[in-house]
């Protein structure tokens, strides 16, 4: 098998397509440059989660990234709380990981991030509402469960795709 042919193998485009988003999350963490690009949409989930929170009737206010409580709990929006790094992964997975087409490829970017959108936003509104309830289980909601509720989510997602590149034979003439 040539290298080219090596390439082509599901599980090497899947390989390909986890180191890709392993190395842009990396990337991101470590560049504070391309955290301040994020800024705006750190203003945007500080923004939408408030207005949840908002229809909830628990007071909050919001001032630029910053969440507060009336009794003094507060909450800022850093890039890590926006659904950037599972997006990469998504983008990463679905645009170079998986053999889908060109239609599969935009269907699963369009669902999978407005999906991974939405429930990052529940979780941090979820989480506020932790830390203004029971703000000793902050902490650990913030560090283990809000974590691994991006975590399956993002893998979900990730799940069904791979399922629908395994179980349709592209077109001879597809992307």
């Amino acid at each position: 098998m040539d290298g080219l042919a090596t390439l082509r193998s599901p599980r090497a485009r899947l390989l390909l397509g986890l180191t890709a988003a392993v190395a842009l999350a990396i990337l991101l963490d470590h560049a504070a440059q391309l955290q301040a690009l994020l800024l705006p949409l750190q203003r945007l989930t500080a923004s939408a989660t408030f207005a949840i929170v908002s229809l909830t009737g628990l007071e909050i206010s919001l001032d630029g990234i910053l969440l507060s409580h009336p009794d003094g709990f507060r909450i800022a929006i850093s890039y890590g709380c926006t659904p950037v790094v599972p997006a990469i992964f998504i983008v990463s997975l679905l645009t170079v990981g998986l053999h889908l087409t060109l239609r599969e490829r935009l269907a699963g970017l369009a669902i999978g991030i407005t999906l991974i959108t939405l429930l990052n936003l529940f979780r941090v509104a979820g989480l506020y509402y932790i830390g203004v309830a029971t703000p000793h289980a902050f902490a650990i909601a913030h560090e283990w469960l809000g974590e691994a509720v991006i975590v399956v989510g993002t893998a979900a997602v990730v799940a069904y795709w791979v399922r629908v590149a395994a179980s349709e034979p592209l077109a001879a003439n597809s992307t």
